[in-house]
């Protein structure tokens, strides 16, 4: 018969495997796995003076996160009544993605690209729920002080920068929603890049970057864009995504783009499909039947 100092034993080895066990988690023990989050570029790092950067095109902008730390953020007025508002992946800072902002550009919209706190020439440090409450300043921004209407703004999430974009259709009333190259949940993908997570069920990985349930209760178009060649993301993220949408949706694979930057011979492809995206956003007959374009 088992004594009671040895069943007291066992429970508290249980409590401890337990707690570690939750410590471990995704969830509690976020920080741990910030390594593969986020790696930021801090100013100066970046190219600030490439042809973007001395482009003369955009308004240098710095407003506050919840906790009083200075955002920056770069705005281009177009020259049309859509505004995007670019949510940026875990690499870099703003400067990276120049091919992106020249591309989105040409669709005639404005376009807003801000760094998350700890990015660029953003203070702080990051955090899922950091660029998430960064992105609601964000589009804070974008409503009081140029006074766009909600229906006018569109979230554009790049790579992890689509939990930010979801996290806006979720908080916020928007026109559309554009994902390019996310991933269908922070669970899926984070399995496929370590294989243990597998072993930590749903509720133990953050509230933040289930991707699909946001897609699935989202009513406003979304246009899914991915890179054929990804292989960080793997395309097949957007297919799991373009599934999970109920309302109106579009799926592009860009056939010759990698993970992140749009590769130049898909940019006509791009600025055409984003263009025409804006367009039927402002068309009642919204309602159309979802299709897949694969050239």
């Amino acid at each position: 018969m088992v004594g009671l100092p040895t069943l007291l034993a066992i429970a508290g080895a249980l409590a401890l495997l337990l707690a570690l066990y939750l410590v471990a988690s995704p969830r509690y023990g976020e920080r741990a796995y910030h390594y593969a989050l986020f790696a930021p570029w801090k100013y100066p790092i970046g190219n600030y003076h490439g042809d973007l950067g001395s482009s003369g095109r955009f308004e240098d902008v710095f407003f506050d996160a919840v906790d009083g730390s200075k955002l920056h953020g770069w705005f281009f007025q177009g020259t049309e009544k859509k505004v995007i508002i670019v949510n940026h992946g875990k690499t870099g800072n703003i400067t990276d993605l120049e091919r992106l902002m020249f591309a989105l550009l040409d669709t005639g919209a404005s376009v807003f690209i801000y760094d998350y706190r700890g990015f660029g020439r953003s203070e702080g440090s990051p955090s899922l729920k950091v660029i998430c409450e960064d992105g609601l300043k964000a589009y804070q921004w974008l409503v009081e002080q140029k006074h766009f209407p909600a229906n006018d703004i569109i979230a554009y999430g790049e790579s992890l920068g689509g939990i930010v974009a979801c996290h806006l259709a979720e908080r916020t009333e928007i026109g559309g929603l554009i994902l390019q190259s996310a991933f269908s949940s922070l669970r899926q993908i984070s399995i496929e890049n370590m294989a243990v997570l597998k072993y930590f069920p749903d509720a133990l990985f953050p509230i933040y970057g289930k991707n699909s349930v946001t897609v699935s209760k989202f009513n406003k178009p979304i246009l899914m864009l991915h890179g054929a060649l990804d292989q960080d993301i793997t395309i097949k993220h957007s297919h799991d995504l373009l599934a999970a949408a109920t309302a109106d949706k579009e799926f592009v694979a860009l056939p010759n783009t990698l993970h992140d930057e749009i590769d130049e011979k898909d940019c006509e492809l791009f600025v055409r499909t984003v263009k025409t995206f804006l367009t039927h956003l402002d068309e009642k007959s919204a309602q159309r039947a979802p299709h897949t374009v694969n050239n």
